[in-house]
């Protein structure tokens, strides 16, 4: 049982987006068999695409807001393994909350990163 969380500075899953949104977006696409759960933690949630109610958007203040939602969510899921991934500079609460992540900065790499799937966690 695994639950994946996301953290970016602004979600904007469907619609017009830059292309750290559009790898993130992808990735969710393939990552959503994979988890029993995904839920993206974000500063500004802008337009967004429920993907069957797989991803669960949670808007935060600041970082420190982001750090104890996310101790709070490790806290209300510790039977789960909880894992994470971060498209944007703010990916660095998730080491502070103690959740092993990956962190892709597609502005240097994009397409490339898109190959990255469930088994590289």
């Amino acid at each position: 049982m695994r639950k994946l969380v996301i953290v970016t500075k602004k979600k904007n899953l469907g619609g017009i987006s830059q292309g750290a949104t559009l790898a993130t977006q992808y990735f969710i696409s393939k990552w959503k068999d994979e988890f029993d759960d995904i839920s993206v933690f974000t500063l500004e949630l802008g337009v967004y695409e429920r993907n069957s109610g797989l991803v669960v958007n949670l808007k935060k203040k600041n970082v420190n807001e982001i750090y104890k939602a996310l101790l709070e969510y490790k806290k209300q899921n510790s039977d789960y393994i909880i894992l994470g991934y971060s498209d944007d500079h703010i990916g660095y609460v998730l080491e502070r909350a103690k959740i092993n992540y990956v962190h892709t900065y597609h502005g240097n790499w994009w397409p490339y990163a898109r190959w990255i799937n469930a088994e590289f966690f």
